[in-house]
């Protein structure tokens, strides 16, 4: 890892890992161990990186008073040494509790969240504005039309022209309705499963410290959504004239699904 000051590389060679840890004491899981001194489980891990320049690897002194290994604006000689090292640091605390561990890095406002969140925002201001644009023009283009189409009069409105010309492709059943009602339902149902999962671990109720709670939310909301990909599935498919409900419904239920 480089870092540039003033035309000069800094080096960070160095790795510091302090590892705090719960003993179990006062917790019924600390029962376990025989001894509870040596045991416990491993609440956080905190890294930090420096820059030590060491003499050599047979000497290496990880001190906080070591000079910091630079290098001028130039590459590296040929045949120069870079001696990486790292140091463990076990810190015994019990404040906090094995099942908030997590807590620590969840309730953190880290830069980077905001950057995320502002990201999200702009892009779905461009989705509206561009979906805004071609909203009016199509609908200024569909009002010339109508405004043509009540002017003319006799042979002139005989005459097909703009969107009279696509009218009748436009209402004109599909083929293969029943795949396509199908396909669509159950695409809702996910669709409706994806964004409920992320509305629920965006505000915090799937914690990572539960292990498979995402993927139990998911399978959980995808049963019970079921009901509006039959809903969907069957006005669809009825809309476009279909006649095989029963069909619909078992292919509704077992198609995507099985």
């Amino acid at each position: 890892m480089l870092m540039k000051l003033a035309d000069t590389f800094i080096y960070y060679n160095h790795v510091d890992l302090n590892i705090s840890y719960h003993s179990g004491e006062g917790e019924e899981w600390g029962e376990r161990f025989s001894d509870p001194t040596r045991g416990g489980r491993i609440v956080s891990v905190r890294v930090s990186p420096r820059s030590i320049a060491h003499e050599s690897a047979d000497n290496l002194n990880c001190g906080g008073d070591r000079p910091l290994l630079t290098f001028g604006p130039k590459t590296l000689p040929p045949g120069s040494q870079i001696i990486y090292t790292y140091s463990v640091n076990f810190v015994k605390d019990n404040s906090i509790k094995w099942s908030s561990r997590w807590d620590h890095i969840l309730e953190a406002n880290y830069p980077q969240s905001n950057i995320q969140w502002f990201s999200i925002f702009n892009s779905l201001i461009i989705v509206l504005f561009l979906s805004g644009m071609v909203a009016m023009i199509l609908l200024r283009t569909l009002h010339k039309d109508i405004l043509r189409y009540n002017q003319d009069s006799g042979e002139e409105a005989a005459e097909e022209f703009g969107w009279k010309l696509v009218h009748g492709d436009v209402f004109r059943p599909p083929r293969k309705t029943l795949l396509l009602s199908v396909l669509v339902g159950s695409g809702t149902q996910v669709l409706i499963m994806a964004a409920v999962t992320l509305v629920f671990a965006c505000l915090g109720f799937l914690s990572p410290a539960n292990r498979g709670s995402l993927m139990t939310c998911a399978l959980v909301l995808y049963v019970c959504l079921g009901t509006s990909a039959g809903y969907v599935s069957a006005r669809l498919y009825k809309s476009l004239g279909g006649e095989r409900w029963k069909t619909n419904v078992l292919l509704t239920a077992m198609l995507c699904p099985g």
